[in-house]
């Protein structure tokens, strides 16, 4: 199961969750993939934020200022 979605929060940022059912992740080791790093960076340079969660399948939340 993968949900994927996207809505306004509360400070009137958009708010993209990802996330699956999986088997999960050690979040420390997929810190150093390069997709990662490319996520970090072009959240950054959007001035958004970014968290990570690999218990129990993957949570990936992406917070950016809505245009």
């Amino acid at each position: 199961e993968i949900l994927i979605e996207l809505e306004r929060g509360e400070d009137g940022k958009a708010v993209l969750t990802l996330a699956d059912r999986g088997v999960g992740f050690d979040p420390n080791a997929a810190s150093r993939s390069l997709g990662l790093r490319l996520v970090r960076s072009f959240s950054e340079q959007l001035g958004g934020d970014y968290r990570l969660d690999g218990a129990g399948g993957l949570s990936y939340r992406l917070t950016l200022a809505a245009a």
